[in-house]
């Protein structure tokens, strides 16, 4: 079927893929369908193909999903990521001598008001915070992000209430529009929409809200916010540091560069101890 002559020159096609928002791309020329070569291929192609097929251009991917069975187009793409159809990008005619095919991802459509932890991690309880406003994701920024946002976003992605941490402009940046700004929730709402906020602002993607979430069995303590305590040794001048955020005991992450001692001796001074 890939060899079929019944398309139409400029047409573009995803093939392979799991669903009709992934796969290989396929362009018809001279009424044949023709897998395009990956070099250059990048996000800005992706925009352009999944708007020719009608999707949103937001949030498009190029991915490798392998190689395509049919023949090859001679040339390669270079877009803007503006451009309506692939062929009104730039092209090129390449030698391609690469083993795998271009393949793109396109969003599909979400739910209004949902919202996702994006990052490069492979950790789900954290990340860039994005939220799906006229069915396209976008992202947060982070002017006034605190903990009680945060909180309303990990509960209604059913983490804990407690213990959620807002963080700016710490994850990797995204390249979705911003949705929402001046966000202000009392920390009680099940929704983050169900919250006060703008949807227009001046902000730049390295500005992105993002949170940390807790699992939901975390046990809540009134603790107050940057206290450190000793648990599990043998006196109680000893054991594991635990520090209190968001009414939540937590440990230290221990950064493989650190001074294990500077360390010690600053918690030790906060605990009313002499420093070792």
């Amino acid at each position: 079927s890939n060899a079929s002559t019944n398309c139409t020159t400029g047409h573009v096609r995803l093939t392979g893929g799991q669903s009709q928002y992934v796969g290989l791309v396929e362009i018809c020329y001279g009424g044949v369908w023709k897998s395009i070569c990956p070099r250059g291929w990048d996000n800005r192609e992706a925009q352009v193909v999944c708007r020719q097929l009608g999707f949103t251009s937001v949030g498009a991917d190029s991915i490798n999903v392998g190689k395509g069975f049919g023949p090859l187009h001679s040339s390669y793409f270079n877009c803007t990521g503006s451009e309506a159809a692939l062929l009104n990008c730039s092209y090129y005619t390449s030698s391609c001598y690469y083993s795998y095919h271009a393949g793109v991802e396109c969003e599909s459509p979400c739910i209004e008001g949902a919202v996702q932890l994006e990052g490069d991690n492979k950790y789900k309880e954290f990340g860039r915070v994005e939220v799906c406003i006229n069915g396209t994701w976008g992202t947060i920024c982070d002017n006034g992000w605190e903990n009680n946002d945060a909180t309303v976003v990990c509960r209604q992605l059913g983490y804990s209430p407690y213990g959620a941490i807002a963080k700016a402009s710490y994850f990797t940046e995204g390249w979705l529009p911003f949705h929402l700004y001046s966000v202000n929730c009392s920390g009680n709402e099940s929704t983050l929409l169900n919250c006060s906020y703008s949807t227009t602002g001046t902000c730049y993607n390295i500005q992105d809200a993002g949170a940390i979430c807790q699992s939901v069995g975390v046990a809540y303590d009134n603790c107050t916010d940057y206290t450190v305590r000793l648990v599990d040794g043998a006196t109680a001048r000893e054991g594991k540091v635990q520090i209190c955020l968001n009414r939540v005991w937590g440990a230290f992450c221990k950064r493989d560069n650190s001074n294990y001692n500077v360390d010690a001796n600053i918690i030790c001074r906060e605990l009313g101890y002499n420093t070792g």
